[in-house]
């Protein structure tokens, strides 16, 4: 009977255990999804980098200091999607230092190309901007990567639709390594500056921290060859 008792007793001291250790699990839980919720108002994120992205309107500007027949080539055209004008086995131009150019008894103020990419260059670093901020932001740094006034206006005109679209935009500038790596460019003879940017943004609808870009400023001196384009990133 005593044996009946105690056995009792520790069928009771295990079940109490039991109902104990599923409260606190509970709790636990319940805990957690009270943290998971409130750091939903301060997401820390990492923009994607898909692949199979294009490169939209990279355009080639050239600035000799007196007129000169230049060629460029492109070092993988076969990832060519559009080109104005036509490619053919590369661009040979009479090139004036006020940017105007020359090929086939035409006249054209760039050279025009837009790409697809299987794979690309990855990394986190960049900016993230506000909608209401991303003219003023890009006018500051295409400045600072060596676009003159002319250059800018071109650029931001043409991006600042897509820019704004959402309340953030997340935008880095890809270096010129990354670019090369990409698509070389070879132009002949060759300039005494090259420039090359490449910017590379995505559509956000909150803010995300990312580690701030560091940008080197640029300086244009002597004969020029200015290239910029884009890539939107989903």
């Amino acid at each position: 009977m005593e044996n009946d008792k105690k056995q009792s007793s520790n069928n009771t001291l295990v079940i109490v255990a039991i109902v104990v250790l599923v409260a606190i699990l509970g709790a636990g839980a319940a805990i957690a999804t009270i943290v998971m919720t409130n750091n939903k108002s301060t997401p820390v994120s990492r923009p994607s980098y898909p692949t199979g992205v294009y490169e939209d309107k990279p355009i080639v500007y050239i600035y000799p200091e007196e007129e000169t027949e230049v060629e460029v080539k492109l070092g993988n055209p076969e990832k060519i999607t559009v080109d104005y004008p036509n490619y053919n086995d590369g661009w040979k131009v009479v090139a004036q230092p006020d940017g105007k150019l020359s090929m086939n008894s035409k006249d054209y103020y760039a050279l025009y190309y837009e790409a697809k990419y299987d794979n690309f260059a990855q990394a986190n670093d960049g900016f993230v901007v506000a909608r209401d901020e991303v003219e003023e932001f890009l006018d500051e740094k295409l400045e600072l990567l060596g676009l003159n006034f002319k250059e800018r206006e071109e650029f931001i005109t043409y991006w600042a639709k897509g820019l704004e679209k959402s309340e953030y935009v997340f935008i880095r500038f890809a270096s010129q390594d990354e670019i090369e790596a990409m698509m070389p460019l070879e132009v002949s003879p060759a300039p005494k500056t090259m420039i090359r940017v490449m910017m590379q943004y995505r559509n956000l609808d909150e803010r995300i921290e990312v580690e701030k870009q560091e940008l080197s400023p640029v300086e244009r001196d002597g004969y020029t060859v200015v290239e910029w384009g884009g890539m939107k990133l989903n």
